[in-house]
């Protein structure tokens, strides 16, 4: 079965990022070892690329294989994803050990070798699941925190409350159109693209006491000064009105 250009993207990456950490991990062995970094960089480094470019190139095959039983199912591949990942992990770990030990070892590492890379990978593909799925959520929640921090912005002073006899007026959400027919995810690409300064594209930390206000919450402050000034001209005018009396 032919990978396509992601699945190909995804095994050079892979060996890449291997080839890498192999090379590193060898030459930091060296220097404990007080032995030749060449030597010890190089044969971790061709070893971790011979295994995960195998790893990578059967775990592609096998997920390209389970994809395209999906549609026969009514099945979406994200419905999948979590399922297809594992066993395609435990999977190409298993064979691709098993091969590798086999060769290294002859026929009687086979067995171990497919069965401790098996477990090895499969373990490895449920943390990175857990914690991708735990990353996400905490995306979801922040995005839900800021929905309701858009909807419900500001919260009305205590003297705005007293007065329930306030005339109704438009508020700035309701004079904005653009504001009405744009999602969330309009906003954010809008708020890219008015980025004029170097100063714009500065991202204050979240834990940061000090943020940039955006569009909608200085809206959101305006409109609460507005409330508030008719609040404090209602007060006036039954004073004045007290008091001529």
């Amino acid at each position: 079965m032919l990978l396509n250009d992601d699945s190909v993207s995804n095994v050079v990456t892979g060996t890449s990022l291997a080839v890498i950490f192999g090379a590193t991990t060898g030459s930091s062995l060296a220097v404990l070892r007080n032995a030749s970094v060449k030597q010890y960089a190089t044969s971790t480094a061709v070893n971790c690329g011979l295994f995960s470019v195998t790893f990578f190139s059967i775990r592609e095959a096998f997920l390209a294989f389970q994809r395209s039983k999906n549609p026969q199912f009514g099945l979406k591949d994200s419905q999948t994803q979590d399922a297809d990942a594992l066993f395609s992990s435990a999977m190409a770990g298993a064979t691709t050990g098993g091969l590798l030990a086999a060769v290294a070892r002859g026929p009687r590492g086979l067995i171990p070798g497919f069965f401790m890379f098996g477990a090895f990978c499969t373990t490895g593909q449920l943390l990175y699941t857990a914690g991708y799925r735990w990353r996400q959520n905490i995306i979801l929640r922040s995005q839900e925190n800021d929905q309701k921090s858009i909807e419900s912005p500001i919260q009305v002073s205590t003297s705005l409350q007293r007065n329930i006899n306030i005339p109704a007026h438009s508020t700035v959400y309701d004079d904005d159109e653009n504001f009405k027919r744009d999602t969330a995810q309009d906003r954010e690409w809008r708020k890219n693209e008015d980025k004029k300064s170097l100063w714009d594209w500065f991202e204050v930390p979240k834990w940061s006491p000090i943020r940039k206000l955006t569009d909608e919450e200085y809206k959101a402050i305006l409109d609460a000064k507005l409330r508030e000034l008719e609040a404090e001209m209602e007060d006036i005018d039954r004073e004045m009105g007290t008091t001529s009396k």
